[in-house]
């Protein structure tokens, strides 16, 4: 049966939404909560909100993102686990819920901003822990006008809801960067043993059909030329692509790898060429393709006598004006892929 939302509810349900949509992406989840809480800003009241995270090199809570407050006030509040409301909320992993912050003790204020001297306008507070994996990694916070205890209730309903999704936006970011330096590290290495080991002396056959070979590789790797490598499996086609890679212009770029006989239809289309958001049963967020990463430098094409039809014709278009299309997306994309 249907359910019934209050009016009140819906302008926040639909916040928090958004803020679903952003944590299930790998954008820019800074600029994500400071979208969000300007949107609950304006039904909620706040006043001022911040997201903090530890810092694990310096052991102390660094704001990523906050609301309603200038750069050097939110620089300026960075606290200890344990010192203040905020440290003892990431200390403790236990929110705290604050009618005045005037008459709180523990309240530190780091910011510096004004608060109200009217005792008609206290200032109420509410700050959440951020747990991931049964850790606390920071806290939200936002102030705004006292209003009663339910309100406040409501808030701190609220403040728990996105502080759970943002954990997750972190987490995701965090695993992309994680990847992304695995990537760099591997690369590094890559590049470091690959003059050994892919050029021409690292590869042996004397026959005169492999000097023939090196020949070849020697006359097209300067050039932007595409490659047709033939040979049973096992013969090495792998490696002579590699000698081509390191020993061209391209060396210092991706050498990028697609088993295009391990996946058939719309993955293997999406492999290559990437795909939009939306684009089909799965697809929960923009995908870059093989073709791309590849810009610049190389990409290898093992088992393509497996392509369909289909995706040899858009092969052709990728080789004819260099440029690809995702999949559930009209735009071209200009590449520089020596293929």
């Amino acid at each position: 049966m249907p359910i019934e939302v209050a009016p009140e509810l819906r302008a926040e349900l639909s916040a928090v939404l958004d803020l679903c949509d952003i944590a299930d992406s790998t954008g820019d989840f800074a600029e994500g909560f400071v979208r969000v809480m300007r949107v609950l800003a304006r039904h909620r009241a706040y006043h001022r909100a911040c997201m903090l995270l530890l810092d694990e090199a310096t052991g102390k809570l660094s704001p990523v993102a906050s609301f309603g407050l200038t750069g050097n006030e939110s620089d300026k509040g960075r606290y200890l686990p344990g010192e203040g409301v905020i440290g003892h909320v990431a200390e403790t992993g236990r929110p705290r819920v604050i009618n005045d912050v005037r008459k709180e003790p523990d309240f530190l204020n780091r910011t510096g901003r004004q608060l109200p001297e009217s005792e008609s306008s206290p200032l109420s507070f509410v700050c959440v822990p951020l747990r991931l994996e049964g850790y606390t990694i920071g806290v939200i916070w936002a102030d705004k006008t006292f209003e009663g205890e339910a309100d406040l209730q409501l808030d701190l309903a609220l403040l728990e809801i996105v502080g759970a999704i943002m954990a997750q936006a972190v987490r995701v970011e965090r695993m992309v960067m994680r990847d992304r330096k695995e990537f760099l590290a591997s690369t590094a290495e890559f590049r470091s043993k690959a003059r050994e080991n892919y050029n021409f002396e690292g590869i042996i056959g004397d026959a005169p059909a492999m000097q023939e070979v090196f020949a070849t590789v020697g006359q097209v790797a300067s050039s932007r030329a595409t490659v047709l490598l033939l040979g049973e499996t096992g013969t090495g086609k792998e490696m002579i692509a590699k000698a081509i890679h390191m020993n061209s212009p391209r060396r210092n770029n991706a050498f990028i790898r697609v088993n295009c006989g391990a996946l058939t239809g719309t993955l293997l289309e999406s492999e290559l060429f990437g795909h939009a958001r939306g684009s089909f049963t799965g697809a929960i967020r923009d995908k870059l393709g093989r073709f791309e990463m590849a810009d610049g430098g190389t990409i290898f094409l093992d088992e393509i006598g497996t392509l369909s039809p289909e995706l040899q014709v858009k092969l052709l278009r990728v080789l004819q004006e260099r440029e690809v299309e995702r999949v559930g997306e009209g735009r071209p994309i200009k590449i520089d892929v020596r293929v």
